[in-house]
């Protein structure tokens, strides 16, 4: 087997197993971002975001993270999403 061949072989074994670990740990950043708002996991919110998930991904209904943790009256969920909206200047 030629070592361009072994890489490439490499490299797709890596992305498959990059790809089980996202799905493992709960999907997508922004997957798990919504989820967290959603159970109002006001310190897994910080840590996604400054982890560089989206703060503006939406769902397939066309939610964001703040828009489900007000649904589920998370409180401290949406202010931590609001403060981040601030930091970033994305409440425009």
């Amino acid at each position: 087997m030629s070592l361009a061949r072994f890489s490439i072989h490499g490299f797709l074994l890596g992305a498959l197993l990059m790809s089980l670990m996202t799905h493992a740990a709960g999907g997508e950043p922004e997957q798990q971002l919504r989820a967290a708002a959603i159970n109002g996991d006001a310190p897994r919110i910080t840590a996604l975001l400054n982890a560089g998930a989206q703060l503006e991904s939406r769902d397939d209904n066309g939610r964001t993270a703040l828009m489900l943790a007000t649904r589920h009256n998370q409180v401290d969920a949406a202010q931590v999403l609001m403060a981040f909206y601030c930091l970033t200047g994305m409440y425009r």
